[in-house]
């Protein structure tokens, strides 16, 4: 199990663990609670109901939706080959020296 160092002010701490509190919960429990919502969705879950309220209304909740449709493998493959072609970018840096 990992371990993660939160750097933030002491205000902060006060409300996460009076938050924690008054939800029965360890300050621990809370913030991974609260990465869990961030990263998963568990709509059957009251708590992460109202946590990816506020996320979601901070900007901070990924949809994981894309914006747009996805490409086709075609696409991707001509993509990739384009990605390939063109001046280096040494070249460019060369050139703009001289």
């Amino acid at each position: 199990m990992a371990q993660v160092t939160w750097r933030t002010s002491d205000e902060l701490v006060k409300q996460v663990q009076n938050l924690a509190l008054a939800e029965g919960l360890s300050m621990n429990e809370f913030l991974n609670r609260v990465m869990t919502v961030a990263a998963q969705s568990d709509e059957s879950d009251p708590l992460a109901a109202r946590l990816r309220n506020r996320l979601r209304a901070a900007g901070l909740l990924a949809t994981g939706t894309p914006n747009g449709p996805r490409p086709s493998g075609d696409e991707i493959a001509r993509a990739r080959a384009a990605a390939g072609s063109g001046v280096p970018l040494s070249e460019i840096v060369s050139t703009m020296r001289e």
